[in-house]
């Protein structure tokens, strides 16, 4: 996430090819919109309420 009032990047996360992320390497900031601009909903398995894509396999 990039705060376009003074241009500093307030978050990052890196991903691999199906969306699992890396870990350790994000801000920790707590943006919530991760892969594809889905929102992270803690207390659930993973991403809710959409048909998604196992980040560790690759498959629906």
């Amino acid at each position: 996430m990039l705060n376009f009032s003074n241009g500093e990047v307030q978050d990052w996360n890196d991903y691999y090819s199906y969306g699992m992320e890396h870990f350790g390497t994000d801000t920790g900031a707590g943006y919530r919109y991760k892969f594809n601009g889905i929102e992270r909903v803690s207390g659930y398995a993973d991403f809710a309420f959409y048909r998604g894509l196992d980040p560790v396999t690759g498959r629906w």
